[in-house]
């Protein structure tokens, strides 16, 4: 199949996207390795800050331009509460974090293991989506016991998930080229 110029131009910028992602996961992986718990911790104060912001922001704008409405009062509090808790109270959000992040990576490992067999892609991707399973699950049943092990096991994953993105936007390079 023949693509045309907006179709190869599509394909060079997610190439490139795919790339950029690939690098960023591979050195995010790369750092999973140093110390897991400050990693988490970090978001959360980030996390923190952001919803603190967000709700303070959303009220402000809200009064200034007398366009009040209760449910966004309601997620406006919201927010700054659940920024408040992810400052003061981080363990606890940090456990709501590890369960959460532990969904998303059993859903995008089944994903990605699906994926694999409909669009026939290389065997790194259902090593890729076997670790990511296997980290959900974990992050899900046991947030917090064998903190270090999950980590390396995420850590693992994030670099062999990079090098699949970055592998993947070198061959699409290549089949763009050819």
């Amino acid at each position: 199949m023949e693509l045309d110029s907006f179709g190869k131009k599509f394909v060079d910028y997610s190439r490139g996207v795919l790339l950029f992602r690939g690098i960023l996961i591979v050195v995010f992986g790369i750092l999973m390795f140093t110390d897991f718990t400050a990693i988490i911790n970090l978001v959360t104060m980030i996390l923190g800050i952001v919803l603190l912001v967000d709700g303070g922001a959303t009220l402000i704008g809200m009064f200034a331009g007398r366009k009040v409405s209760a449910s966004l009062i309601a997620s406006s509090l919201f927010l700054i509460i659940f920024g408040i808790l992810a400052l003061k109270q981080p363990f606890a959000i940090n456990t709501l974090i590890l369960v959460v992040i532990g969904i998303w990576l059993a859903a995008g490992g089944i994903q990605e293991i699906v994926f694999c067999f409909t669009a026939k892609r290389p065997f790194l991707s259902i090593l890729s989506g076997i670790l990511s399973l296997l980290a959900g699950a974990l992050f899900i049943i046991s947030p917090w016991s064998g903190l270090a092990a999950i980590g390396t096991l995420l850590g693992i994953l994030l670099v062999v998930s990079g090098v699949t993105m970055i592998s993947t936007a070198i061959l699409l390079g290549q089949k763009l080229n050819s």
